[in-house]
């Protein structure tokens, strides 16, 4: 079973002292560099914007289709994600068809947490405090019909602690159709059919955006102002689990 495990992240912790404090990284040891193609991957989202419907996240989490398990006590409902440490305040539990094992079929793994602690300094997003939990796509041995490429690439779990509901949104990348539509794809480590899912290991909120960190490139950014609906978009689909980006007049998100 997948366990979040929250250790009060978004409260300030003690102040360190003195001897506990580490060297302040150098700033001039890091480069920000943006893309080249980053006007381009701008005015492809504001094509998407004028094709499909948008949800906030407070709509996100008052409409999410998930619920997991929340602890009854300071123990965790799920004893062996925390057999190593003795103290926790809380922890939630995904349901049964988010849930694996340990060296079992596990179709995606969870790797990054932020929270609305990390994005704003009030620590709420509206009236709410959501968690964030990044996954890749593992890519089963076994081929099933709801994962036919085997590379759904990253998604990001928007997870409500009031209520222990949670939505699923797939991560993709915008691009250009050879017929000019304006598109997407599933986070790769490099953007071309073929290539492994990103990892997404890292992620950070900060303000309106979203930072997950690339494979082996920097970070991507995400902007939280545009997430879009296609269960309420009329040329969406979320039926079909096996195709993504446009394809004969409708948006697909492996389901999503």
């Amino acid at each position: 079973m997948l366990t979040v495990v929250i250790f009060a992240s978004w409260l300030p912790a003690a102040e360190a002292t003195p001897t506990e404090r580490g060297t302040a990284p150098n700033l001039n040891d890091f480069q920000l560099r943006p893309a080249t193609n980053q006007d381009e991957l701008l005015d492809r989202v504001t094509k998407l914007d004028t094709k499909l419907s948008k949800l906030g996240v407070k709509n996100i989490l008052e409409q999410a289709n998930r619920h997991g398990e929340p602890s009854t006590s300071l123990e965790t409902c799920n004893s062996d994600a925390t057999a190593r440490r003795t103290l926790s305040s809380v922890s939630y539990c995904f349901n049964a068809s988010d849930s694996g094992k340990i060296g079992g079929e596990v179709e995606w793994m969870p790797q990054g947490v932020t929270t609305v602690g990390d994005a704003k300094t009030d620590q709420y997003w509206n009236t709410k405090q959501p968690i964030l939990i990044s996954w890749y796509d593992k890519k089963p041995t076994t081929p099933t019909n709801t994962d036919a490429d085997k590379i759904k690439g990253a998604r990001v779990t928007f997870f409500d602690p009031e209520t222990a509901k949670y939505q699923h949104v797939l991560l993709v990348y915008p691009f250009i159709n050879s017929f000019g539509n304006v598109s997407y794809m599933s986070l790769r480590t490099t953007q071309k059919e073929g290539y492994d899912s990103l990892h997404a290991g890292g992620i950070a909120w900060y303000g309106n955006y979203l930072y997950v960190a690339d494979t082996a490139r920097g970070f991507r950014v995400f902007d939280m102002r545009y997430i879009f609906d296609l269960k309420e978009a009329k040329n969406g689909d979320i039926i079909d689990k096996n195709q993504i980006g446009y394809n004969n007049g409708k948006y697909y998100a492996h389901g999503y």
